[in-house]
């Protein structure tokens, strides 16, 4: 077996050149920046409180029948 001294000295410079060799270091800057809101999702959020009060102010949309004559859209009375 191998001492456990060399193992307490040889894992972590091991991890560090993984970590290092692999850019896991960065990988919590980028998943931490992909977690957190950002401009894109404060517009997306804004546009979807917008489209809902467009949406409710709208008039509802008109009835139209078919003309038995022409077979052509007319709007309903």
């Amino acid at each position: 077996m191998i001492p456990q001294v060399i193992l307490k000295l040889v894992i972590p410079k091991v991890l560090d050149i993984v970590v290092k060799q692999f850019k896991l270091d960065k990988m919590e800057k980028l998943i931490e920046y992909m977690d957190s809101p950002n401009d894109a999702d404060n517009k997306i959020e804004d546009l979807e409180e917008r489209l809902k009060t467009l949406e409710g102010n709208s008039h509802p949309p008109r009835t139209f029948v078919k003309c038995e004559d022409c077979k052509n859209k007319i709007k309903e009375k």
